[in-house]
């Protein structure tokens, strides 16, 4: 509706139509003839748009038939008409000039204009509103950004500036005029609790999650922290499993060879037919021992698996090692089992190997023989050491074979198991190496072995070996020079001999396949069981072109190229 109130300051300017959002109250005019000032609305609108006192905080303190609380805290009386407004002290700026120039004054002395209608709609329904923005925020999120209304809608932002209009900061309203309804409990919510309510709805109802990553790029500490703490973790996994597999080994090492065990006695019966998974078993009942399943192994390993037990009662202690258990319960272990050591001289035959055996009390001739001749090992030479590769002329099979060295036997060892340490000692000094060298040089194993026996047999220093060697493959290689492929070697003559003796003249002319005298080239096999230098030497021979040697007295040999040089050596040696 079109605003015209009946103004005093004569102007007749027509102010601009607007809607109002309330009636305006008529004017009162009191008998005495001064017009009564027409309340006007707070504007919570100041100059610089912000809302101001009461208004800010959307409470109303305007309660009916009482004035409103002035800014300095003091409470109007009430007054009737025709009574003069008590003065107001307070710190509010003075009117502005332009506002003296229209003839408003403040203490009402002369006619006053009548206000334009409020700007702001009364603080019950504004209040309203923003309760209804509030519910409109949870309703639709993506509406709500501040707190405030849509400016479309805003009431302030739609209304007209008004034109030579002076607006009171705290209009005080006349008794009877018509005040503002007061608000309902809704609206005495505070607008900082709207606006966190309205928060928390666009939180709750907003559809997207953002995902924080575990690892923070901005927060390098947490993954400093992580990194160690999986690394000290992957350490102790480490050292348990290392300190139980240690424990474990320590154990059975322990148990195996009885390094730190109980010594006490305890009595065990061995059963009719028990083998060695039955010996196991009783021991770990026993208490003798606690991982039978390692015994059984280590039976297998040495080759104990197939031995057989005596049965009977037995008294052992738990400080006893396998190798002990096992013996103490085989068939000769109520028998007085005496060791003996044997050693092998470099060079001995077999003939004088069977006999030191003999005279130690250990296995019979005939049983030596026929093991040497005869026996099945497990050894790659062996395959060469059969009836259909081997001259028939040779003396013994394993002539050759039988490692010098330094044994230990038992008095009641078999002929087997004595000749069966000896080769299994040749298989680790002979190994691969020395394989290859013979199919290097274009010779077989035996061969290499018999020219080995010889310089084994013929030298009595290392330092000759060598060239004993050069001479003997130096008569190979050259069938046609001075000794026309002849050996002529004393020690082949002396091997077949019944009496080992110096060989004299006439031995020379005996036939005999070991002559090397009558027949070429090397005998039917070796003479000896050499060393290992003797065998590296008849591999790699020292070079020279020597056909003959001779040996003093001393033991020195001297050697020569042609027949001559060797004629005056043989003077030499004998003294002549």
């Amino acid at each position: 509706m079109n605003y015209n109130p009946n103004s005093q300051s004569g102007s007749n300017r027509q102010p601009q139509n607007r809607e109002q959002p309330y009636e305006v109250p008529k004017r009162r005019v009191p008998a005495q003839g001064r017009p009564i000032r027409t309340p006007q609305p707070i504007n919570a609108v100041g100059q610089s748009g912000k809302p101001t006192g009461a208004q800010a905080r959307g409470q109303s303190d305007v309660r009916p038939g009482v004035r409103p609380v002035g800014q300095s805290g003091g409470q109007d009386r009430m007054r009737t008409p025709g009574q003069n407004p008590p003065q107001q002290h307070s710190s509010r700026p003075s009117p502005d000039r332009g506002a003296q120039r229209a003839g408003v004054s403040e203490a009402g002395s002369m006619p006053r204009r009548q206000m334009p209608p409020p700007v702001n709609p009364p603080r019950a329904e504004r209040g309203a509103g923003i309760v209804a923005r509030a519910e409109a925020a949870t309703k639709s999120p993506h509406s709500v950004s501040s707190g405030r209304q849509n400016p479309g809608t805003n009431p302030r932002a739609n209304a007209q500036p008004q034109a030579n209009v002076q607006s009171s900061p705290h209009p005080s309203p006349r008794r009877g005029d018509q005040l503002p309804a007061k608000r309902s409990s809704s609206s005495q919510v505070s607008r900082d609790s709207l606006r966190k309510n309205a928060r928390r709805a666009k939180l709750r109802d907003s559809s997207t999650v953002t995902n924080l990553p575990l690892d923070d790029e901005n927060n390098p500490g947490a993954s400093l922290v992580s990194s160690i703490l999986k690394t000290v973790i992957y350490i102790a996994v480490i050292f348990v499993i290392s300190g139980i597999f240690s424990y474990y080994i320590i154990q059975v090492g322990n148990e195996c060879f009885a390094f730190v065990k109980e010594d006490r006695p305890v009595e065990v019966v061995v059963g009719a037919n028990y083998d060695i998974n039955d010996i196991a078993d009783m021991l770990s009942e026993e208490g003798i021992i606690e991982h039978p399943e390692f015994f059984r192994f280590y039976a297998k390993m040495r080759k104990k698996a197939d031995v057989e037990f005596e049965p009977g009662t037995y008294t052992v202690s738990t400080a006893t090692s396998y190798d002990k258990l096992i013996a103490g319960f085989r068939k000769y272990a109520g028998k007085v089992r005496t060791e003996i050591s044997i050693t092998i001289r470099e060079g001995m035959t077999v003939d004088e190997i069977i006999e030191l055996f003999l005279s130690h009390g250990i296995g019979t001739r005939e049983g030596f023989v026929d093991v040497i001749q005869n026996g099945e090992f497990d050894f790659w030479f062996m395959e060469s050491l059969t009836a259909d590769k081997l001259s028939p002329n040779r003396t013994y099979r394993l002539e050759g074979y039988l490692f010098p060295d330094t044994y230990y036997f038992y008095s009641d060892s078999s002929e087997k198991q004595a000749i069966y340490k000896m080769l299994f000692r040749f298989n680790q000094q002979f190994d691969e190496r020395y394989r290859a060298s013979c199919e290097a040089i274009g010779m077989s194993v035996d061969e290499v072995i018999t020219i080995a026996s010889m310089i084994q047999a013929e030298a009595k220093f290392v330092t000759d070996y060598g060239l004993i060697s050069s001479v003997f493959h130096n008569r190979i290689n050259n069938p046609g020079g001075e000794t026309q492929g002849y050996m002529q070697s004393d020690a082949t003559v002396k091997y077949f001999l019944e009496e080992k003796r110096v060989v004299e003249s006439q031995d020379l002319d005996i036939d005999n396949p070991y002559n090397t005298y009558i027949y070429k080239g090397l005998p039917p096999g070796p003479i000896c069981n050499p060393s290992l230098d003797a065998m590296s030497y008849a591999l790699y021979p020292d070079p020279s072109n020597y056909f003959y040697f001779v040996t003093k007295s001393n033991g020195w040999a001297l050697f020569a190229e042609t027949y001559t040089e060797q004629a005056q050596n043989i003077r030499i040696a004998r003294g002549g």
